[in-house]
Order: structure tokens, then sequence, then C-alpha cells
């Protein structure tokens, strides 16, 4: 059985969202390191294809 095919995306229009991983959130993983090394993966892979990286933070934060 073939896995299926990934959609197509166009980096100007496809947003990665990747929450902050406070301390305390990471202590609640049961693996934080590969968490972490997984995240960034996944950003290094969208800059690779041509995505932007952004930080956003309420106006008011």
């Amino acid at each position: 059985m073939s896995s299926p095919a990934l959609p197509t995306t166009a980096p100007e229009r496809t947003a990665l969202l990747a929450m902050d991983f406070q301390n305390w959130i990471l202590s609640l993983a049961s693996d934080a390191d590969a968490l972490v090394e997984r995240v960034k993966g996944a950003i290094a892979d969208v800059r690779a294809a041509g995505g932007t990286i952004r930080c956003g933070m309420p106006r008011d934060f």
C-alpha cells in the first residue's frame, strides 16, 4: 500500500504555526529534546522551501 501524495503548497501562502516552548511546557513532554528537534526541522524545511518565519506577539504582551 502506498502513502497518499502530499498536497502542493505555495510558500507565500503557507504558514507553519509553532508554539513558544517555555520550560514548563517542555517539562510536560515525554521527550522534550526530540520535540524541539522536530520543530527545528519543520522550521528548516519551511525556510528551505522559500517560506518565511515570523514571530508574532499581541500588542499588549
